[in-house]
Protein backbone atom coordinates (compact mmCIF):
# COMPACT_ATOMS: atom_id res chain seq x y z
CA UNK A 1 0.00 0.00 0.00
CA UNK A 2 1.46 3.37 -1.01
CA UNK A 3 1.97 6.18 1.54
CA UNK A 4 -0.69 8.26 -0.24
CA UNK A 5 -3.24 5.43 -0.04
CA UNK A 6 -2.45 4.85 3.65
CA UNK A 7 -3.01 8.57 4.32
CA UNK A 8 -6.35 8.47 2.53
CA UNK A 9 -7.48 5.43 4.55
CA UNK A 10 -6.48 7.09 7.83
CA UNK A 11 -8.31 10.30 6.94
CA UNK A 12 -11.40 8.32 5.97
CA UNK A 13 -11.34 6.42 9.28
CA UNK A 14 -10.98 9.64 11.24
CA UNK A 15 -13.90 11.15 9.37
CA UNK A 16 -16.13 8.17 10.17
CA UNK A 17 -15.06 8.25 13.82
CA UNK A 18 -15.88 11.94 14.26
CA UNK A 19 -19.18 11.66 12.41
CA UNK A 20 -20.46 8.65 14.45
CA UNK A 21 -23.55 9.73 16.40
CA UNK A 22 -23.28 9.85 20.18
CA UNK A 23 -26.52 9.78 22.13
CA UNK A 24 -26.71 13.26 23.66
CA UNK A 25 -27.86 13.87 27.21
CA UNK A 26 -30.64 16.01 25.81
CA UNK A 27 -32.17 12.88 24.25
CA UNK A 28 -32.20 11.15 27.63
CA UNK A 29 -33.81 14.21 29.19
CA UNK A 30 -36.37 14.28 26.41
CA UNK A 31 -37.20 10.61 27.02
CA UNK A 32 -37.55 11.34 30.75
CA UNK A 33 -39.95 14.22 30.11
CA UNK A 34 -41.94 12.16 27.60
CA UNK A 35 -42.40 9.24 29.98
CA UNK A 36 -43.23 11.57 32.86
CA UNK A 37 -45.88 13.30 30.77
CA UNK A 38 -47.35 9.95 29.74
CA UNK A 39 -47.31 8.77 33.35
CA UNK A 40 -49.05 11.92 34.58
CA UNK A 41 -51.63 11.65 31.81
CA UNK A 42 -52.36 8.01 32.65
CA UNK A 43 -52.59 8.71 36.39
CA UNK A 44 -55.02 11.57 35.75
CA UNK A 45 -57.06 9.44 33.35
CA UNK A 46 -57.20 6.61 35.88
CA UNK A 47 -58.34 9.02 38.59
CA UNK A 48 -61.04 10.38 36.30
CA UNK A 49 -62.33 6.89 35.39
CA UNK A 50 -62.52 5.44 38.90
CA UNK A 51 -65.94 7.01 39.76
CA UNK A 52 -67.56 5.37 36.72
CA UNK A 53 -66.03 2.01 37.63
CA UNK A 54 -67.22 2.48 41.20
CA UNK A 55 -70.77 3.21 40.03
CA UNK A 56 -70.83 0.01 37.97
CA UNK A 57 -69.18 -2.27 40.52
CA UNK A 58 -70.62 -1.09 43.84
CA UNK A 59 -74.36 -1.44 43.42
CA UNK A 60 -75.55 -2.64 46.82
CA UNK A 61 -76.21 -0.19 49.59
CA UNK A 62 -74.27 -0.75 52.77
CA UNK A 63 -73.68 0.97 56.06
CA UNK A 64 -71.58 4.10 56.04
CA UNK A 65 -70.65 3.52 59.67
CA UNK A 66 -66.85 3.98 59.70
CA UNK A 67 -66.46 1.47 62.53
CA UNK A 68 -68.31 -1.24 60.58
CA UNK A 69 -66.34 -0.48 57.42
CA UNK A 70 -63.06 -0.56 59.31
CA UNK A 71 -64.02 -3.89 60.86
CA UNK A 72 -64.78 -5.39 57.45
CA UNK A 73 -61.54 -3.96 56.07
CA UNK A 74 -59.60 -5.61 58.86
CA UNK A 75 -61.51 -8.87 58.33
CA UNK A 76 -60.65 -8.84 54.63
CA UNK A 77 -57.09 -7.81 55.50
CA UNK A 78 -56.94 -5.33 52.61
CA UNK A 79 -53.37 -3.96 52.64
CA UNK A 80 -53.00 -0.20 52.94
CA UNK A 81 -51.49 1.80 50.07
CA UNK A 82 -47.82 2.78 50.36
CA UNK A 83 -47.40 6.34 51.63
CA UNK A 84 -46.13 8.96 49.18
CA UNK A 85 -44.55 11.87 51.04
CA UNK A 86 -43.10 15.14 49.69
CA UNK A 87 -39.53 14.68 48.49
CA UNK A 88 -36.92 15.71 51.06
CA UNK A 89 -33.52 14.70 52.36
CA UNK A 90 -35.10 11.76 54.17
CA UNK A 91 -37.72 10.87 51.53
CA UNK A 92 -36.19 10.63 48.09
CA UNK A 93 -37.56 10.48 44.55
CA UNK A 94 -36.40 6.87 44.40
CA UNK A 95 -38.51 6.01 47.44
CA UNK A 96 -41.63 7.57 45.92
CA UNK A 97 -41.14 5.85 42.57
CA UNK A 98 -40.65 2.52 44.35
CA UNK A 99 -43.82 3.07 46.37
CA UNK A 100 -45.83 4.10 43.32
CA UNK A 101 -44.85 0.82 41.65
CA UNK A 102 -45.68 -1.12 44.81
CA UNK A 103 -49.07 0.55 45.14
CA UNK A 104 -49.96 0.04 41.49
CA UNK A 105 -49.07 -3.65 41.66
CA UNK A 106 -50.99 -4.05 44.92
CA UNK A 107 -54.21 -2.61 43.50
CA UNK A 108 -53.76 -4.43 40.20
CA UNK A 109 -53.56 -7.79 41.99
CA UNK A 110 -56.57 -7.13 44.22
CA UNK A 111 -58.74 -5.73 41.41
CA UNK A 112 -57.80 -8.67 39.20
CA UNK A 113 -59.16 -11.01 41.85
CA UNK A 114 -62.28 -8.89 42.31
CA UNK A 115 -62.84 -8.95 38.55
CA UNK A 116 -63.45 -12.69 38.71
CA UNK A 117 -66.20 -12.21 41.30
CA UNK A 118 -68.20 -9.17 40.19
CA UNK A 119 -70.46 -8.40 37.22
CA UNK A 120 -68.51 -5.31 36.17
CA UNK A 121 -65.48 -7.00 34.59
CA UNK A 122 -66.02 -4.92 31.44
CA UNK A 123 -65.47 -1.72 33.41
CA UNK A 124 -62.56 -3.10 35.43
CA UNK A 125 -60.60 -4.31 32.39
CA UNK A 126 -59.71 -0.81 31.05
CA UNK A 127 -58.82 0.35 34.57
CA UNK A 128 -56.49 -2.62 35.01
CA UNK A 129 -54.88 -1.82 31.65
CA UNK A 130 -54.28 1.78 32.75
CA UNK A 131 -52.67 0.63 36.00
CA UNK A 132 -50.40 -1.76 34.10
CA UNK A 133 -49.40 0.83 31.49
CA UNK A 134 -48.73 3.44 34.16
CA UNK A 135 -46.44 0.99 35.93
CA UNK A 136 -44.49 0.49 32.69
CA UNK A 137 -43.89 4.25 32.35
CA UNK A 138 -42.82 4.51 35.99
CA UNK A 139 -40.30 1.72 35.36
CA UNK A 140 -38.95 3.65 32.35
CA UNK A 141 -38.60 6.78 34.48
CA UNK A 142 -36.66 4.73 37.02
CA UNK A 143 -34.28 3.45 34.34
CA UNK A 144 -33.75 6.94 32.90
CA UNK A 145 -33.05 8.23 36.42
CA UNK A 146 -30.50 5.49 37.09
CA UNK A 147 -32.77 3.88 39.67
CA UNK A 148 -33.12 0.08 39.85
CA UNK A 149 -36.52 -1.02 38.52
CA UNK A 150 -38.87 -1.90 41.36
CA UNK A 151 -39.86 -5.52 41.91
CA UNK A 152 -42.54 -5.38 44.61
CA UNK A 153 -42.59 -8.44 46.87
CA UNK A 154 -46.34 -8.89 47.30
CA UNK A 155 -48.25 -11.82 48.68
CA UNK A 156 -49.82 -13.99 45.98
CA UNK A 157 -52.78 -14.80 48.25
CA UNK A 158 -55.72 -12.52 47.56
CA UNK A 159 -57.93 -11.41 50.42
CA UNK A 160 -60.94 -11.44 48.11
CA UNK A 161 -60.42 -14.86 46.55
CA UNK A 162 -62.41 -16.73 49.19
CA UNK A 163 -65.57 -14.61 48.94
CA UNK A 164 -68.64 -15.66 47.02
CA UNK A 165 -70.13 -13.49 44.31
CA UNK A 166 -73.12 -12.47 46.43
CA UNK A 167 -71.19 -11.96 49.65
CA UNK A 168 -71.94 -8.62 51.31
CA UNK A 169 -68.31 -8.31 52.33
CA UNK A 170 -67.23 -8.53 48.68
CA UNK A 171 -69.32 -5.47 47.83
CA UNK A 172 -67.83 -3.57 50.75
CA UNK A 173 -64.36 -4.82 49.84
CA UNK A 174 -64.64 -3.49 46.28
CA UNK A 175 -65.91 -0.18 47.68
CA UNK A 176 -62.95 0.09 50.04
CA UNK A 177 -60.48 -0.97 47.36
CA UNK A 178 -61.68 1.58 44.78
CA UNK A 179 -61.77 4.35 47.39
CA UNK A 180 -58.24 3.47 48.41
CA UNK A 181 -57.11 3.39 44.78
CA UNK A 182 -58.63 6.83 44.19
CA UNK A 183 -56.72 8.30 47.14
CA UNK A 184 -53.51 6.60 45.98
CA UNK A 185 -54.01 7.89 42.44
CA UNK A 186 -54.41 11.44 43.79
CA UNK A 187 -51.14 11.09 45.72
CA UNK A 188 -49.47 9.62 42.62
CA UNK A 189 -50.52 12.57 40.46
CA UNK A 190 -49.12 15.02 43.03
CA UNK A 191 -45.89 13.05 43.40
CA UNK A 192 -45.31 12.84 39.64
CA UNK A 193 -45.88 16.58 39.29
CA UNK A 194 -43.35 17.21 42.04
CA UNK A 195 -40.78 14.93 40.40
CA UNK A 196 -41.34 16.63 37.03
CA UNK A 197 -40.95 20.07 38.65
CA UNK A 198 -37.76 19.09 40.49
CA UNK A 199 -36.30 17.58 37.33
CA UNK A 200 -37.05 20.76 35.35
CA UNK A 201 -35.43 22.89 38.04
CA UNK A 202 -32.35 20.66 38.02
CA UNK A 203 -32.04 20.86 34.24
CA UNK A 204 -32.41 24.65 34.33
CA UNK A 205 -29.84 25.07 37.08
CA UNK A 206 -27.49 22.64 35.31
Amino acid sequence: MTPLLILLVLCSSASVSFSSPITPRSTQNSDFRSNMQDAQSLASKMLKNIPAVYKSCVRKHFTSDPFSLEYIKETLAIPASPKLAPISETHTMEMNLDRICEGLQLHYNLLQEAKEKVDCSGELTPLLAEISELNIHINKVQVLSGIPVSKPQLSSVSVLSGLSKDDYSLNVGVHLLLEQLRAFAQDTVRSLREIQHLHSDFQFSG
